[in-house]
């Protein structure tokens, strides 16, 4: 039984017309978050759907940043479990652990969805200390 966050979703998923191979990568990755992580899940769900009204609203394409809102943090269904369900007891080791996912994400994204890939590999570089960080040499 789907929720209605997830229905949602769907609705807008459909709307955008995604090919049929597209539609079967974005939700096969979405199912192993779902899986791994059902609130990382929820919150994928819902940063595809701003993330695609936003780009609208600036007049960009909305596809490739709901696909992108989507897979965000799809890395994160490599991360550790101890780390990533982590809450009182989150500790430096886990921050080094869940940080890993941004590079997770690019990996598991690179050859199948590239213009993702590198949309998520710079999601968390403007928050302070962001990260992964890039030599500019």
């Amino acid at each position: 039984m789907k929720t209605k966050l997830e229905k949602q979703f769907r609705r807008r998923f459909n709307l955008f017309g995604f090919d049929t191979e597209t539609q079967y990568t974005i939700l096969v990755f979405l199912d192993l978050l779902k899986v791994k992580d059902y609130p990382t899940y929820e919150h994928s769900l819902r940063v595809a759907m701003l993330s695609a009204d936003i780009a609208g609203y600036c007049g960009y394409d909305m596809k490739p940043a709901f696909i992108s809102g989507a897979l965000h943090d799809i890395g994160k269904a490599l991360v550790l479990p101890k780390s990533l369900k982590a809450t009182i007891d989150f500790h430096e080791e886990d921050y080094k652990e869940v940080k890993k996912h941004v590079l997770y994400s690019c990996k598991l994204l690179h050859g199948i969805l590239n213009f993702t890939a590198d949309v998520v590999l710079r999601h968390h570089i403007w928050q302070t200390n962001g990260y992964p960080t890039f030599n500019e040499n």
